[in-house]
């Protein structure tokens, strides 16, 4: 164990020597005698000693008071002073060091050697504590919160550089001060104050939490904050002060409010978004009064607008002129609907307007004000593009319960509005066919989704039967699709191809027919000892502006390593027209790769004849309206015969459909139609039987 070194200042050296002998009994370490106060100074500073015991009366002209001044302050060693005198001055001015205790000449050794036991020990609890002080003291100074201590009396007792940063206020100019007298708190929800007495009283035990509270400032401004209020106590358990820690949650609360605003508004229009809208027709279909004022509900609209033109925005000038057209679209809309209404964005270029207590009237001249509002032509950069809307308006009465079934009422009005020309509003009605026909039509979607998902669908073929001789000897069969039920009974394509063509499913119909019919085909090589006939698949327009469906196909056709040969695809009339473009490229890739084409149901447009040259098919599909009154219509007879021949220009095979009777057969022979197709001929078959 070390031992305390000390250094002994006095000037009498046969007192000194003794002290030194004491000392060494003791069990100290002396590290030097020095005579005068300056050469004390220079080896304290150098060696550092534990205890300097410095005679008061010292020769030179600094004395013992004088050097244990300087020592004490610069050096913080503590100093016991020896001296024979006691007379009142020189205690008085001795007290100005801060000496840490008295011996006097003569020595008794127990008082000695109990000075020096007591010096040592009082300094080191003194330096621990100052230690702990200068930790306490960088920790506080250090923290991120504003730390306030006050008293017994609640006066202001300490304040760390967060809180004086946070307040405004510095510590000398309110410590001692009551804390009531320079900081107002209040309550942030209601902006009332709250006495500083409320805060502060706490359980012993537990900090008290400080939230929702604003703090007025010395600036004039008021700051959220958050904390908490602990006690202060002795040893004893007496309460000495309490301690107030707080922070400043101003970029919390803004962080917050951002999250809040994101969560229920549009960030490119500032509206409403959809899960608000659907959160205030929850309300709004829930609710009898309204909550503000308590007056009754009557009368819930719901007003669904959707803009006319606006992909050729985007597309032709992309999406930064398409989100100028929607703020644009969507300032007007909410400047002519009351502010206590609802206006959202829920969709691309959908919004959604909710209404009450007014009548039918009202509504009306609210949609057609926003029909005008919108309406305007959109310039941009050397373009410009006239632009207007669309509205479906449904009364939410008390059959409405769902907030989806409401926005579905008005989606459907609007669409409606917009197949019947557009700029216009249109009222939903349940009653009326035309919306029976579309809720029809959306209730397949699930079904329809449903029968892809599981494979519910079932394919059937119809044969194609040589009406002449040396045509090809391949048997020919079209793809018939039928959809089976859970009860086993079939859907027949006329009651779901309208909705699964209105909500693009299509291309996935196609695709998997596609699929079956060529693992069918493989099934059949294999079964038949290498024989197949020729199948014949629709093509839906959908598909045929479906930039993949080549390498589909011809992926497809790979996998199950069957011929292209094998496969005549069919597109109608109208779609190869709708996309010309991609229907003639196509044509052109598959027939390139050993599949053959067919136009059905042609004759049925006005366009035919001007496209049909363009259309590099195998085989042209006379439409059935008009083979079926052959025999007692002659128009019908000769658009039969001229499409006949001009397909025969052209050098392509000719199918006539809806053959019912031997006599319309016989009558097609007589033309020189190629192929028939009908019930004379055979009722549709499972594709595998």
């Amino acid at each position: 164990m070390a031992r305390e070194r000390i250094l002994i200042v006095e000037d009498e050296k046969i007192i000194a020597l003794d002290l030194k002998r004491r000392l060494l009994d003791f069990g100290f370490e002396v590290i030097g005698i020095i005579p005068t106060g300056e050469d004390a100074l220079t080896v304290a500073e150098k060696e550092v000693p534990d205890l300097i015991l410095m005679d008061i009366m010292l020769k030179g002209e600094m004395d013992g008071i004088e050097a244990a001044k300087q020592i004490r302050h610069s050096l913080d060693i503590p100093v016991v002073f020896l001296t024979s005198y006691s007379d009142q001055d020189t205690l008085e001015r001795a007290k100005q060091a801060e000496p840490f205790g008295y011996i006097l000449k003569p020595f008794k050794e127990r008082e000695l050697l109990t000075t020096i036991e007591i010096v040592l020990y009082k300094h080191g609890i003194e330096r621990k504590l100052h230690e702990q002080e200068q930790w306490m003291s960088a920790i506080l100074k250090g923290i991120g919160d504003g730390i306030i201590a006050i008293d017994t009396e609640n006066r202001i007792y300490f304040m760390n550089p967060i809180a004086e940063i946070l307040t405004g206020y510095k510590e000398p100019e309110v410590k001692g001060k009551p804390i009531q007298q320079v900081f107002q708190f209040f309550d942030e929800l209601s902006d009332s104050p709250i006495p500083s007495h409320i805060l502060l009283e706490s359980d012993n035990s537990f900090p008290t939490l400080l939230d929702n509270l604003l703090l007025a400032t010395a600036h004039g401004g008021r700051i959220p904050i958050e904390g908490s209020v602990a006690h202060i106590s002795k040893r004893n358990g007496a309460t000495l002060g309490k301690v107030i820690a707080f922070r400043d949650v101003s970029h919390l609360r803004r962080l917050t409010d951002s999250l809040d605003y994101q969560s229920t508004h549009d960030l490119l229009t500032g509206l409403d978004n959809r899960a608000e809208i659907l959160q205030h027709l929850h309300s709004l279909l829930s609710e009898k009064v309204i909550p503000e004022s308590l007056k009754p509900i009557q009368n819930r609209w719901l007003l669904y607008l959707n803009l006319d033109n606006f992909r050729i925005v985007n597309n032709v000038c992309g999406h930064h002129a398409g989100d100028e057209l929607l703020r644009q679209v969507a300032l007007d809309i909410r400047t002519n609907v009351p502010k206590e209404f609802p206006v959202g964005r829920i969709g691309s270029d959908e919004f959604c307007i909710l209404t009450w207590n007014q009548s039918q009237s009202e509504v009306l001249n609210l949609g057609t004000t926003l029909l005008t509002e919108v309406q305007r032509v959109f310039p941009w950069q050397k373009s410009s593009f006239p632009i207007f809307a669309s509205i479906g308006i449904a009364t939410l009465d008390t059959t409405v319960r769902d907030p989806y079934t409401a926005l579905a009422m008005g989606e459907e009005a609007c669409r409606l509005a917009k197949e019947e020309g557009g700029n216009r509003c249109r009222f939903y009605e349940s009653g009326n066919i035309l919306f029976q026909k579309r809720r029809g039509e959306m209730q397949w979607i699930t079904r329809l989704t449903r029968a892809i998902d599981q494979d519910k669908f079932v394919l059937f073929t119809h044969d194609i039967v040589p009406l002449q001789q040396g045509t090809s000897p391949i048997p020919k069969k079209e793809i018939l699709i039928r959809i089976q039920q859970e009860d086993g009974s079939l859907v027949a394509p006329s009651e779901f191809i309208p909705a699964a063509e209105r909500y693009h499913l299509m291309p996935a119909i196609d695709r998997l027919v596609i699929r079956k019919v060529a693992e069918a085909s493989h099934t059949l090589i294999q079964r038949e000892a290498g024989k197949s006939p020729m199948f014949c698949i629709n093509i839906s327009a959908a598909s045929i502006a479906d930039e993949k469906l080549f390498d589909y196909i011809t992926a497809t056709f790979l996998a199950y390593r069957v011929s292209p040969a094998l496969f005549c695809f069919e597109i109608t009339e109208t779609a190869a027209i709708q996309n010309f473009s991609r229907a003639t490229t196509l044509i052109k890739n598959l027939r390139e790769f050993g599949c053959t084409f067919a136009l059905d149901d042609f004759g049925n447009g006005f366009s035919s004849f001007s496209y049909l040259k363009n259309l590099p098919v195998d085989y042209l599909k006379i439409d059935g309206s008009y083979v079926q009154n052959v025999l007692e219509n002659p128009i019908d007879l000769a658009l039969v015969m001229a499409v006949n021949d001009i397909g025969h220009v052209m050098g392509m095979k000719t199918i006539a459909e809806f053959v019912e009777s031997e006599e319309i057969r016989k009558k097609l022979q007589d033309i020189g139609v190629d192929y028939g197709q009908g019930y004379l001929f055979s009722q549709p078959l499972p594709l595998l039987f």
